[in-house]
């Protein structure tokens, strides 16, 4: 059945004034840490009183749930796109636990595609019964855990997983969600490039630690690894979405990784502004989610670090 997304949009734009502005950040900044959880629960942040940060936040992800599933049918692409990033973190303990021989932890993520059982199941039993759909996903894993330390399991995982869902769901599929993959990608792609510069990384750590398909061919990167050299990228960005010169305008040699991680998140705020144009499709679902994993990031942020300036902020 075709989705209403004129309804589905309407819905969003009710919801999209909940989210919070500067007014209340600003009541959240001058909010003393003991008060601060009690503040957000006045704010109805979250489901129920609780005392944890974190727990607030998984509250606030289970209600971005409680919306996708409202509006969207089960099978739908973009929620279970949205429940395999919840997924990745379950896959990554799961695995970790396997190849390291380290017990399973109570960390788990309760909010994605597959239950613990069945993630079990395809990970130390290669019993793929359960996860059938994305059988593939599991082998491609499988046939790469080999000879890889924790981090570079994590990086693989992680790059491989997004690598399958761009090329099942959204190469020459979906233009809306082919550009979301992209333009996220190429962020990422660039915090790792300077991350790695700064940290004196290895080549083959830098490489190993890419997302494929972003606008950024890989070869570029390479270059630009090697030579230390950002003006090969702005050379580039005329071809690439509006606001990536914002990474590179009066980039200084003593850069700080925290201060490329806020420009990538705010070039990618600055991007998804378009999206909100797309009312009879669903552009404004993803602005929706990104908004609302933004707001975590703040509310974060200023519990742990009254120092933030609301200018700091990812605020679209």
């Amino acid at each position: 059945m075709k989705k209403d997304y004129l309804y589905i949009n309407a819905a969003i734009k009710a919801k999209t004034t909940q989210i919070f502005n500067q007014k209340q950040y600003q009541i959240l900044k001058d909010t003393n840490k003991e008060d601060y959880i009690k503040v957000l629960n006045d704010l109805a942040y979250g489901l129920t009183v609780t005392k944890s940060i974190d727990e607030i936040a998984i509250q606030e992800n289970e209600k971005i749930l409680k919306d996708l599933k409202m509006w969207l049918d089960f099978d739908d692409i973009f929620l279970k796109c949205y429940l395999f990033t919840h997924d990745l973190i379950n896959i990554k303990i799961m695995y970790k636990s396997r190849v390291f021989n380290v017990p399973l932890n109570n960390e788990f993520d309760n909010l994605g595609n597959y239950s613990h059982e069945f993630l079990y199941a395809a990970i130390f039993n290669k019993d793929y019964t359960y996860v059938n759909e994305d059988k593939e996903l599991f082998e491609i894993i499988e046939s790469k855990i080999d000879n890889l330390d924790p981090k570079e399991l994590s990086d693989m995982i992680t790059i491989e997983l997004y690598a399958y869902l761009y090329q099942k769901y959204f190469i020459n599929k979906n233009d809306i969600f082919e550009n979301f993959y992209k333009l996220t990608a190429t962020l990422k792609n660039i915090l790792v490039l300077f991350r790695s510069i700064r940290l004196n990384e290895s080549l083959e750590n830098f490489m190993s630690s890419l997302l494929k398909y972003s606008y950024f061919d890989l070869d570029v990167l390479k270059d630009v690894f090697l030579k230390k050299d950002f003006q090969i990228l702005k050379g580039l960005d005329k071809y690439l979405p509006m606001s990536f010169e914002l990474i590179f305008k009066n980039l200084e040699e003593n850069y700080k990784i925290s201060d490329i991680e806020n420009l990538c998140n705010k070039v990618l705020l600055d991007n998804l502004k378009i999206y909100n144009c797309d009312v009879d499709y669903v552009g404004p679902l993803i602005v929706y989610v990104m908004n609302k994993k933004f707001e975590m990031k703040n509310v974060k942020m200023l519990y742990f670090d009254k120092s933030v300036s609301l200018d700091d902020l990812l605020i679209m």
